[in-house]
């Protein structure tokens, strides 16, 4: 998934932990922002957002999944892609 490189100094610690561990300590730190009705920032992507059957679920490709299911797919890669946006500025 990543390399060596791509994971900066202060983030090495995360090598010594198991996938379920690191994938459990990404997922509450992701940031999710109203933009407009339906619209919301998930980590740094817009995504279309609905209540459904007293679920959310998040639009991905031609379907839909719900809001946990996309956090634990997405949560270590965001964490990833935001350090390095604010390590940028």
């Amino acid at each position: 998934m990543f390399g060596d490189d791509d994971i900066p100094d202060d983030f090495k610690f995360l090598k010594k932990l198991t996938m379920k561990q690191l994938e459990e300590s990404c997922v509450g730190l992701i940031p999710i922002i109203r933009l407009d009705a339906g619209k919301y920032l998930v980590g740094s992507e817009q995504k279309s957002i609905q209540i459904k059957a007293e679920s959310l679920l998040v639009r991905v490709g031609g379907g839909y999944i719900t809001l946990q299911e996309h956090i634990e797919k997405v949560a270590c890669y965001e964490c990833l892609k935001i350090n390095g946006i604010m390590r940028k500025h």
